[in-house]
């Protein structure tokens, strides 16, 4: 559940009401916002909606069917389900913003406030993909989550990252490429080894004309398998393909 919390702006503060007849879209700024935090919940990927108020017959403001941003909301909700997305209760507090500024809403035909519902990701961490996400599609969600965590490995003089999920920290891929390792046996063998296609991952063409050609190489032995951190047994060689 939300908690609501109301800290009203100083009434020294408050803005002046502008004329209606001279207001610009998006220019003008009311006295109050408002922000609604969900500590043990994610919201992904960053979504907006947009709400107007109006002032009724009765003289009260009163939000313009919230419900049908509620119902896109939930439309969303069922196309991606591995994401926790909030309920109707998440207008409420909109509903008391507009009460608080009731006098930025202009009591005539053809104005009213846009409130702007913007929903983002609040966790500390840097995750590319997850069980169930995009990640094995080419879109560019996918690769924008990366974009800080790789500029701030290319200061400590790393050239790419290598991206670990679940508590297990399992290998899903290398910056934005497919992951491999080699492994030397003890009988002189080679073990080829990548991560599965779990949806964590994208199926890359290099990849896949990657795995036939060393099938058919003497003495390599191909496999995919979930993969960790190395076995200090073995030497391994980890290369990626772009």
């Amino acid at each position: 559940p939300c908690k609501l919390v109301i800290t009203l702006a100083n009434l020294k503060e408050w803005k002046p009401l502008p004329e209606s007849e001279n207001l610009v879209f998006g220019e003008t700024q009311t006295d109050h916002v408002t922000l609604v935090i969900r500590p043990n919940g994610v919201w992904l990927p960053k979504h907006i909606e947009d709400m107007k108020p109006y002032i009724g017959h009765n003289g009260e403001a009163r939000l313009l069917r919230p419900e049908r941003n509620m119902a896109r909301l939930a439309r969303l909700r069922n196309a991606l389900p591995y994401l926790k997305w909030p309920s109707l209760s998440i207008a409420m507090p909109f509903q008391s913003l507009i009460d608080i500024g009731a006098r930025w809403i202009p009591n005539k035909a053809g104005y009213s406030p846009y409130i702007r519902l913007t929903i983002v990701d609040t966790r500390p961490e840097c995750v590319r993909a997850w069980p169930g996400g995009t990640g094995g599609h080419k879109l560019s969600l996918n690769y924008a989550p990366g974009f800080l965590p790789q500029r701030l490995a290319t200061k400590q003089g790393y050239s790419q990252l290598l991206w670990l999920l679940g508590d297990d920290e399992r290998i899903t891929e290398v910056g934005v490429t497919n992951f491999f390792v080699t492994v030397q046996t003890g009988n002189g063998e080679v073990d080829l080894i990548t991560p599965p296609l779990d949806g964590t991952n994208l199926p890359g063409k290099t990849r896949q004309s990657t795995l036939p050609s060393q099938m058919r190489t003497p003495r390599a032995n191909f496999s995919c398998q979930v993969f960790h951190e190395p076995r200090k047994s073995h030497p391994r060689a980890p290369f990626h393909h772009a």
